[in-house]
């Protein structure tokens, strides 16, 4: 399974988040979650990430309310 798959299975879990975008620019993956408790999005990350050994990941959390980011790319298309 692809880690953008097991990304969305796990973090989309019992809709705790929905994946709204995936970025590429300079050899860099970005996916793009929004989530209503960032403090589980860290739980289940924190389960991910040793079992990936393709990509390193990383993540960062960053409020968002208005879904600010997701709009600007809409608007990009």
């Amino acid at each position: 399974m692809e880690v953008e798959d097991r990304l969305a299975e796990i973090l989309e879990a019992d809709r705790a988040a929905v994946h709204v975008i995936t970025l590429t620019t300079n050899g860099v993956k970005e996916w793009v979650f929004y989530a209503s408790d960032p403090k589980t999005m860290k739980q289940r990350m924190g389960t991910l990430a040793p079992t990936v050994n393709t990509h390193r990941l990383q993540m960062v959390v960053e409020r968002d309310a208005d879904w600010e980011v997701y709009h600007q790319f809409l608007k990009a298309q």
